[in-house]
């Protein structure tokens, strides 16, 4: 049997050696040209646990849509809209959703925040109270005991519901809790006489977990209706990082479109992520049903989701201006743009 010799085994080698160095860089490059584009990464501040207002933010989570346009967005649950303002402006978080009053206010105290979109356009702000114990009307308040959560976007604009009805804060009776089960619980056992809260949570949730019937006197009712839930954005971030905010909000009015649509499977969506807030699948579908008929205003309705009417924010910063003493000054579009939304209604 013939042996080979030292060179040709050398040389032998060096070809398969070779063969495999090529095809190495081969699957390599075949990786890197195939693989999808890196995600950035970006998070997202909510004024509070999940309620069915989120519903678009968590239908373009599940969908995939933030995905699709480059994102891998973390959704973070907040402790009330005057957190979420600060968080946002602090630049702690670079998106947040907060009450636009509230971030009015912020503004108003120096932190650079500014609202890119806003989701829900008609107050869902009420003093939620049980029908033994009634609040028909405004007057009806005085010498009431109100429970409210601490840092919350209710507590903020309250103010100016007593004052557009001639009173103030010496004439009701405040009690903060920490949570807003806390307030619930006190509603229940007595130790209030009504919360502040949004008809579009509480009272559905409580019905459909424990049937409990709720009623309400809303804050437009009583002559303060403000422009609310809104997309925030900490104003450094959206000039260095304008297509992400673009890319944002293209998902979220896809989120938002894909709930009008089927709000039905927006409920089952939501439900998914809800667990820890309480929140059933009927609880879900009653409170985006509810949500989705505060999405615009009568100067709104016919324009993209979440685009906003600069009217509407000269009533809400009138409003905040006469009944709070806040010091709001300058155009509405300090505080908004419609320049980052993309044309879906």
């Amino acid at each position: 049997m013939d042996i080979p010799q030292s060179g040709a085994l050398k040389k032998r080698c060096c070809l398969i050696l070779g063969a495999f160095g090529i095809l190495v860089l081969a699957l390599l490059a075949f990786h890197i040209f195939s693989s999808p584009e890196r995600l950035t990464k970006v998070a997202l501040r909510l004024n509070w646990k999940i309620n069915g207002d989120h519903a678009p933010f968590y239908v373009a989570l599940d969908r995939g849509f933030y995905k699709d346009v480059g994102l891998d967005v973390e959704i973070l649950q907040g402790t009330g809209s005057a957190s979420t303002v600060k968080l946002v402006g602090t630049g702690s978080n670079y998106l947040g959703y907060a009450d636009a009053g509230t971030m009015i206010k912020g503004v108003a105290s120096g932190l650079p925040v500014k609202a890119v979109g806003v989701l829900v356009q008609m107050s869902p702000m009420a003093v939620i109270f049980l029908p033994s114990n009634p609040i028909r009307s405004p007057e009806d308040l005085k010498g009431k005991t109100i429970g409210l959560t601490s840092g919350d976007s209710l507590s903020q604009i309250f103010p100016a519901v007593l004052a557009a009805n001639g009173l103030s804060l010496h004439d009701v009776r405040i009690i903060s809790f920490p949570t807003p089960w806390a307030k619930e619980e006190a509603l229940l056992r007595g130790k209030v006489d009504a919360f502040l809260g949004y008809y579009l949570a509480q009272p559905v949730r409580l019905k459909i977990s424990r049937n409990i019937d709720l009623e309400w006197l809303t804050f437009a009712e009583a002559g303060v209706n403000t422009l609310s839930n809104s997309i925030i954005v900490n104003t450094r971030f959206l000039r260095e990082q304008p297509d992400v905010v673009r890319k944002f909000l293209l998902a979220t009015q896809n989120g938002a479109k894909t709930t009008l649509d089927n709000p039905q499977q927006a409920a089952q969506i939501l439900s998914k992520y809800s667990a820890g807030a309480g929140l059933n699948l009927a609880a879900c579908k009653m409170q985006i049903e509810t949500a989705l008929k505060l999405l615009h205003t009568d100067k709104t309705v016919n324009k993209p989701i979440g685009w906003t009417s600069s009217e509407d924010w000269e009533k809400t910063m009138e409003l905040l201006r006469n009944y709070t003493g806040l010091r709001v000054s300058g155009n509405p579009s300090r505080y908004y743009t419609n320049d980052y939304l993309s044309d879906i209604r």
